[in-house]
């Protein structure tokens, strides 16, 4: 009885320590993170460029007029479903 008992310890430390390993190699593993952090920062050189070109161009109150309209829209929704 014992000598079952010692075994299954035995393989649910195991099991502990291999769960542990896994999840650190999942921690440690960003792989994508830094496309994702370029990707957000050339959307936000994006959005300056489009915005200094719309203001060079007369846009500007048009690019304004339409950014107020789809902000105020996402906010009415979000308010709305809460």
């Amino acid at each position: 009885m014992a000598d079952g008992l010692l075994r299954m310890q035995v393989a649910m430390i195991g099991m502990v320590l291999e769960a542990t390993e896994r999840f650190q190699t999942w921690r440690r593993d960003e792989r994508g993170q830094t496309s994702a952090e370029y990707m957000g920062m050339l959307l936000v050189v994006a959005a300056i460029m489009a915005i200094a070109i719309g203001a060079a161009s007369g846009l500007g109150t048009k690019v304004v007029s339409l950014i107020q309209q789809v902000f105020e829209k996402a906010v009415s929704k979000i308010t709305s479903a809460g």
